[in-house]
C-alpha cells in the first residue's frame, strides 16, 4: 500500500509499506524504502544493469527493499494500492503494467538481524487458493495491458485502424481504474440494456428470453485522459508497432525508419457530441471501455492512426523510452513500401530479386527488381 505519512519515502508525503496484519481501523505494516547505492556498497550487491536486466533497466520502475521498521496507520491514510513485484517476475515477459506510477520491484529484504535476505522470487503469479485483494486488481489490470499494447503491434496498412476485444475483468479492477483515472478527464457514465438471451432446459428444451444488463462506460477521448490511463497500467498504452512478429528465426523486432507506427492520437477537448450524449459513437481516436456487471466482462475497441516512421523523433516524441533502428539500407526483410499505390512488405531476398507480399490483398505476391525495391524503400514515408 502507499500510506500518508511523514517518515523518509519515494514521494514527499508517501510511504510504500506491506500490510502485516490487519485491525477493524488499523492496519500494521512493514516499510519499503528505494535502494540506495550505501547499501549496494554496504553489502557489494551487483547493481541494475540493462544487459541483465532489461525490463527494470530500461523501464525507470523503482527498486525498493523491505526494511525491519514497522508502522500502524489507519485505514483512512491508505492512497493507493502498490504493487511491488519479484525481480525474477519483472523479467519473466508476464508483467506488463510496466510504467504505471504504482508498479515497483525488490530484490531483497532486511531480517531483524540488519541481514539481507532474498525477496520471494514468486508473489504474483504463484498459484494460490485465495487471492489478496490487490492480486485480483493486478492480473485483471495487468491482461488489460498485454491486450492493449497487441491491438497495436502487427497491424498492416490495409487493416482499419481500429480494434475491438473483450476480456474478463473483475468489478474492483474496473472501478479502481475509473477512480484513478477520475471523472475530469475522462466519459464515464452507466446505462441499462435489455440483451436477448436463450434458456437451456435439463429437459432439453430452449426458450427465448431477455435480461438487463448494467454497462458501465468509460471513454478514453483526451490526452489528459490517455495520460491517466498510462499512469495505472503503464507508459506503453496507446502505441505501437505495426511490423512482423517475432519469431524463433528473427526473435526481436525493432521499429525501424520507414515502418507504420500505430498511436492513439487523443484531442485536447472532449467532443461537443460526447457532452451532449456521453453513449455517442465517435470517430476520434480513442479508447472506450465497456464493463457488463451481470457477465464481469470487459469490451474495449481502440480507435488509432498509423503514422510513417520517417525519423526517430516520429517515435520518441510519442514515448521516450522507444528504440529505432535506421534498418538496413535499401530493401531487407520486413521492410515495407508502396508500389503502384499498394503497400507490400519484404518477405525474401534472393540475389537481385525480392519476394514482396501485398499486406491489402491476401496472398498476392510479387517478384520485384532488388534496385527498385531498394529505391522503394527509401522513399517510403517520405
Amino acid at each position: 500500500m502507499r500510506l500518508k505519512s511523514s517518515t523518509p519515502s519515494t514521494t514527499p508525503d508517501a510511504v510504500i509499506v506491506e500490510v502485516l496484519s490487519a485491525a477493524e481501523e488499523t492496519v500494521y505494516c512493514r516499510i519499503y524504502t528505494p535502494m540506495t547505492g550505501e547499501i549496494l556498497n554496504q553489502f557489494s550487491l551487483q547493481p541494475i544493469m540493462a544487459s541483465l536486466f532489461p525490463v527494470a533497466g530500461q523501464s525507470n520502475i523503482v527498486e525498493l527493499v523491505g526494511t525491519v521498521h514497522t508502522i500502524s496507520a489507519q485505514r483512512s491514510d491508505i492512497i493507493d494500492i502498490a504493487y511491488i513485484v519479484p525481480i525474477q517476475e519483472l523479467e519473466s515477459g508476464m508483467v506488463h503494467i510496466t510504467g504505471a506510477s504504482n508498479l515497483f520491484f525488490a530484490r531483497y529484504g532486511f531480517s531483524e538481524k540488519d541481514k539481507l535476505f532474498q525477496f520471494p522470487s514468486s508473489l504474483y503469479f504463484a498459484i494460490q487458493y485465495i487471492y489478496p485483494f490487490s492480486f485480483r486488481i493486478f492480473s485483471s489490470l495487468n491482461m488489460l495491458a498485454l491486450n492493449l499494447k497487441k491491438s497495436l503491434f502487427h497491424t498492416p496498412e490495409s487493416q482499419e485502424p481500429k480494434k475491438v476485444f473483450r476480456v474478463s475483468f473483475s468489478a474492483e479492477a474496473f472501478h479502481y481504474m475509473s477512480l484513478r483515472i477520475g471523472i475530469l478527464s475522462s466519459v464515464q457514465t452507466t446505462v441499462q440494456r435489455c440483451q436477448r438471451i436463450v434458456k437451456y432446459y435439463d429437459t432439453l428444451k430452449t426458450e427465448s428470453g431477455s435480461r438487463v444488463n448494467n454497462l458501465a462506460y468509460l471513454r478514453i477521448l483526451t490526452s489528459s485522459a490517455l495520460n491517466s490511463l498510462r499512469s495505472v497500467i503503464g507508459f506503453g498504452i496507446g502505441i505501437g508497432a505495426a511490423g512482423v512478429r517475432p519469431s524463433k528465426a528473427r526473435p526481436l523486432q525493432y521499429c525501424t525508419i520507414g515502418s507504420l507506427l500505430s498511436s492513439v492520437e487523443c484531442p485536447t477537448d472532449i467532443p461537443a457530441e460526447i457532452l451532449r450524449k456521453p453513449t455517442t459513437r465517435v470517430e476520434c481516436n480513442g479508447i472506450d471501455f465497456i464493463y457488463t456487471h451481470e457477465t464481469q466482462t470487459l469490451m474495449c475497441t481502440v480507435r488509432f492512426s498509423k503514422i510513417p516512421v520517417v525519423t526517430a523523433d516520429v517515435a520518441t516524441s510519442r514515448i521516450a523510452a522507444a528504440l529505432v533502428s535506421a534498418g538496413a539500407g535499401g530493401a531487407y526483410v520486413g521492410a515495407c513500401f508502396h508500389y503502384r499505390e499498394e503497400m507490400f512488405e519484404v518477405v525474401a531476398i534472393h540475389e537481385q530479386l525480392c519476394r514482396c507480399l501485398s499486406l491489402e490483398h491476401d496472398n498476392k505476391t510479387m517478384d520485384l527488381n532488388l534496385d527498385l525495391v531498394n529505391n522503394l524503400v527509401n522513399s517510403f514515408g517520405t
